[in-house]
């Protein structure tokens, strides 16, 4: 039987599987989705549902189907999800904002109330230190990074207490990054992908996001992928994840 689970290098385990929450209703999704088995939950502050999403993983604990103990959460805001603890942090972004006024709204795509982006120079080393204080505190089991190049990686890797537990990035077979893989693997960093059935999802955000997928065949209706599934009779979603 294939594991289902892998090992970190903060030697905490990680389904191999998971339920991104971009673009989820704030519903009952959440609490649908660890009833159906999904035992690992992905979310950012950037999919402005955080708050319910955890309201749901709650009403799923009190009520029975899984013990907290038994799910993983990957999640940037610790406090909005009302569960004590993050299993794995991670850096969303290499990218560092300006401090806000304290009344004021930051919206998902990093802008302000007044639409306006405000980076500032901080080095990505400031941020993962303030990560390594948020494990020495006990409020996550253990941190990583998104959407890193080897460059940062190694960067990180010369200063870091705890080690780089996860790297997410996009990966597809529009997008593979075999030399980005292959360096996390030989590190002992764990590789997630996400938009692993293709960038569609993509399609109605901003220009320079979005163009790309537009002109991308969906990779559940490829003839390729579909000749692979039928091959060894699995579906086009189960190749995809393969």
């Amino acid at each position: 039987m294939a594991p289902s689970t892998v090992k970190l290098a903060s030697g905490h385990e990680m389904p191999l599987v998971g339920f991104g929450l971009w673009k989820v209703p704030t519903d009952k999704a959440a609490e649908t989705a660890i009833r159906s088995g999904y035992r690992l939950f992905d979310g950012a502050y950037d999919y402005q549902n955080e708050k319910e999403a955890g309201q749901g993983i709650q009403r799923a604990i009190k009520e029975g189907p899984v013990k907290q103990h038994a799910l993983a959460f990957a999640q940037s805001q610790n406090e909005a999800w009302g569960l004590g603890y993050i299993d794995l942090y991670l850096i969303y972004f290499p990218v560092a904002l300006s401090s806000l006024r304290n009344d004021a709204i930051l919206y998902a795509w990093w802008m302000d109330d007044q639409g306006t982006v405000k980076p500032a120079n901080i080095l990505i080393r400031e941020t993962w230190e303030a990560l390594e204080e948020v494990v020495d505190r006990g409020i996550a089991k253990s941190i990583g990074v998104s959407n890193f190049q080897a460059q940062s990686l190694y960067d990180v890797q010369r200063y870091s207490r705890h080690p780089i537990s996860s790297l997410q990035i996009e990966h597809h077979p529009y997008l593979v990054q075999p030399d980005l893989i292959a360096m996390a693997q030989e590190n002992n960093i764990a590789v997630a992908a996400y938009t692993s059935f293709g960038p569609q999802s993509f399609k109605e955000l901003p220009g320079i996001f979005s163009k790309r997928a537009h002109g991308a065949k969906p990779l559940l209706e490829s003839s390729l992928i579909e000749g692979i599934a039928g091959k060894y009779g699995k579906t086009p979603a189960q190749v995809l994840l393969r």
